[in-house]
């Protein structure tokens, strides 16, 4: 059942950008990467880890307000003082809002979303290795820069990831650098 959502999330995720486009919307394509930074109880049992993600935008035609992203993560970090690792894969709908208009050279944005997070962790006691995945409803919101260049665009971008899981959250702070094409 997980790995048939996963499968089924990263085939829509390939495919969306060719169904768009055949209806002449604007897609465009990213990727980013940087730090992930652990709050709350997340705070208290992890490291300072990495967060990579890919993104799919979709800026209807006529639609000049916001757009929306598609956003593929995964965030990794060590567990504190112990030989545990943990993991969050994130399949994540979000909308952006651009504080300026298209011809800015620099754009600040504002994002926020909600998706499903598969939630990993593994300890190593011996040479015995227990793992445990659950799935989880999150929500995220955060703030950007977009910087354009010629035929592309880079952004600087921080975001706010609350997780939920039984009653507590789950929480951090993803810091990245990305391109966008």
């Amino acid at each position: 059942m997980k790995l048939s959502l996963v499968g089924a999330s990263l085939a829509a995720m390939l495919t969306l950008p060719g169904v768009v486009f055949a209806q002449g919307q604007a897609v465009s394509v990213g990727f980013s990467g940087g730090a992930s930074l652990p709050v709350g109880n997340l705070k208290d049992v992890a490291d300072v880890g990495y967060s990579v993600a890919g993104h799919v935008y979709l800026r209807p035609q006529a639609v000049k307000a916001f757009m929306f992203r598609g956003d593929v993560t995964y965030d990794s970090w060590n567990g504190t003082g112990t030989t545990s690792k943990l993991n969050s894969l994130g399949f994540i709908a979000n909308v952006l809002f651009p504080l300026t208009d298209d011809n800015a050279g620099i754009r600040p944005y504002l994002v926020g979303g909600a998706g499903l997070y598969r939630f990993g962790s593994t300890v190593k006691v011996g040479t015995l290795e227990i793992s445990n995945t659950v799935n989880k409803f999150g929500v995220q919101g955060g703030a950007g820069l977009e910087f354009k260049l010629a035929g592309m665009s880079t952004f600087l971008e921080g975001k706010y990831v609350n997780v939920f899981n039984d009653g507590r959250s789950t929480s951090y702070i993803p810091v990245t650098f990305g391109v966008r094409f």
